[in-house]
């Protein structure tokens, strides 16, 4: 089998959102692993956030949640690696995002903490399956636990959210690494993760090059695996920028895009 470890990420790209992965999907996927494959998942969601997603989803290999951040091994139970921003590298970025006053996200223990309620708060958490909790001294909570912190996220106007994505790369291009998970997420996580040294990870520690991995994604979050794989694969509603840097492009999420290309290189 050429490609012996298939990653991809999940919203847009192997589940049109808010729609769970199609029974094509799975079906395909499955007889995949029954000729001997690997399937992983490399998400920015949290990882009680993917996890509740994927029944009917068997994954052979640990997933990874928080843009790379962390890497969970479903089998075990438990995180088995992370590249958590340090306490001081969040409380730099908590200030920042404060004194801009935008609507931030910040993740602790795998949960979702606001330092208040904003607007689509609960589309979110109803997207993700998942609850949050309001601290107005959030910088003092993170603060006073020395919490690690996986990745905060901002939410913007789509053009805005281009146009920062650029900004804070360049500001911040020695401490986080900034990227796009929607055309309105903007997301931060430390300097060493990404989807791309999860995925690298994941396949070392189970003896798989890289020229013998597949991976789809549909946004720059994604471009990191896609550049890694041996065959990266864009969706075809992925954005520009992704689709430049991918071998190829598949046809849309809504339209079983990842399934197709399953069939067609690996079946």
């Amino acid at each position: 089998m050429k490609y012996k470890l298939i990653a991809t990420d999940y919203d847009y790209t192997l589940a049109n959102t808010p729609n769970l992965p199609t029974k094509k999907t799975i079906e395909v996927i499955n007889r995949y692993r029954a000729k001997g494959g690997l399937f992983t998942v490399v998400t920015g969601r949290m990882t009680c956030g993917i996890l509740n997603k994927l029944e009917g989803i068997e994954t052979d290999l640990p997933i990874s949640s928080y843009q790379g951040a962390v890497v969970y091994d479903r089998k075990k139970g438990k995180v088995v690696k992370d590249w958590n921003m340090s306490t001081v590298k969040a409380l730099m970025l908590l200030d920042e995002l404060s004194a801009k006053g935008y609507e931030y996200n910040t993740y602790i223990n795998d949960e979702l903490w606001l330092p208040r309620e904003y607007k689509r708060t609960g589309a979110y958490c109803e997207a993700n399956g998942i609850n949050f909790h309001v601290s107005p001294n959030l910088r003092d909570y993170i603060s006073s636990n020395g919490f690690s912190i996986p990745k905060m996220l901002i939410v913007l106007p789509e053009k805005e959210a281009k146009k920062r994505e650029k900004y804070y790369s360049d500001k911040y291009k020695d401490i986080f690494t900034v990227t796009r998970s929607s055309p309105i997420y903007l997301e931060f996580t430390d300097i060493s993760a990404s989807k791309g040294n999860a995925l690298r990870w994941i396949a070392e520690n189970n003896g798989i090059n890289a020229d013998k991995i597949m991976a789809f994604g549909d946004s720059t979050n994604d471009i990191s695996m896609i550049e890694h794989a041996g065959l990266g694969v864009a969706m075809g509603n992925a954005m520009d920028e992704v689709k430049a840097k991918a071998d190829i492009i598949a046809d849309n999420c809504e339209n079983d895009g990842v399934a197709k290309i399953i069939e067609k290189y690996c079946l």
